[in-house]
Parts: structure tokens; C-alpha cells; sequence
């Protein structure tokens, strides 16, 4: 049951769509993020034929992990 007045339960509901707002936008920020860094290797595989040995060594976006 939802209320349109100004009880507890209208609150909690528009504080979820403020939290769900942002963090959808970071997912779908970083989904862009990572589809343009493949392009960006394809260019570069392309570009430079010696770049495939660059990425066998070095973390794609955080060093160490990623």
C-alpha cells in the first residue's frame, strides 16, 4: 500500500528514489567508462603494433587489481 500523504511511509519511498537516482547514475557511468577504455585498447592495438605487450604487463584501471 503506498500513501501519497505526509506519513512515514511517503518519506521512505522518496528517500529510496533519492539514494536509487545517484547510484544508478554511477553504474551507468561506469558501464560507459569501461565499453570506451575496449574501444580505446582497440585503437591503440591498431595504432601501435607493439602495444599488445603494453597491457600483457600493466592493470587496465586500477593498478593491481584491475
Amino acid at each position: 500500500m503506498t500513501t501519497t500523504t505526509r506519513g512515514g511511509a511517503g518519506r521512505r519511498t522518496d528517500a529510496g528514489r533519492l539514494v536509487a537516482l545517484p547510484v544508478m547514475a554511477a553504474l551507468a557511468a561506469s558501464r560507459l567508462q569501461l565499453y570506451r577504455a575496449a574501444k580505446e585498447q582497440e585503437v591503440l592495438a591498431e595504432t601501435f603494433p607493439d602495444y599488445a605487450a603494453y597491457p600483457a604487463r600493466t592493470a587496465r584501471l586500477v593498478p593491481g587489481v584491475f
